[in-house]
C-alpha cells in the first residue's frame, strides 16, 4: 500500500501538468481555427474601445493588458469582448476611440482585432 501511495503522490503533479499543457494547446488550436474562419469569412466593422487595463504583475514591470471593446453586428445587436492584448496594442489607444474588428456572421462572439488578423495574414503569406 505504501508503494501505491508513493506512486500516486509522485504521479499526480505530472498528470496535472500534462492536463494543463493539453488544455493550453487545445486553446491555441481553437483560436487558430477561429482566425482562419475570420480571415476567410469575417465581416469588418468599427468598435468602440470601452476599457483599457494595464495591470502590473511583478517588480520587473511585466504587465497584463486588456482591451474591452463593443461593436454591433449587421443585425444591430451589440457585442462586447474583453481581450488580453500586448502592451504595444494599447499604444496611443484611448477609451472611446474607434477600432476595427472582424466578426463571423452568425457567430459574432467569434471576433478579433483587425490588426491581429492583418499580422496573421502577413505571417501566412
Amino acid at each position: 500500500m505504501d508503494a501505491l501511495l508513493l506512486f500516486a503522490l509522485l504521479a499526480t503533479p505530472f498528470l496535472v501538468v500534462g492536463w494543463l499543457i493539453v488544455r493550453w494547446i487545445r486553446g491555441i488550436a481553437t483560436r487558430g481555427r477561429e482566425f482562419q474562419a475570420l480571415i476567410a469569412d469575417g465581416v469588418q466593422t468599427d468598435a468602440i474601445a470601452m476599457a483599457i487595463e494595464s495591470i502590473r504583475q511583478n517588480r520587473a514591470g511585466f504587465k497584463k493588458c486588456y482591451l474591452t471593446y463593443r461593436f454591433q453586428d449587421d443585425a444591430g445587436n451589440a457585442h462586447e469582448k474583453r481581450l488580453r492584448v500586448w502592451e504595444r496594442d494599447l499604444d496611443g489607444l484611448r477609451e472611446g476611440q474607434t477600432i476595427e474588428v472582424v466578426y463571423l456572421p452568425g457567430q459574432p462572439d467569434i471576433n478579433a482585432l483587425e490588426r491581429h488578423l492583418a499580422e496573421t495574414r502577413s505571417a501566412l503569406s
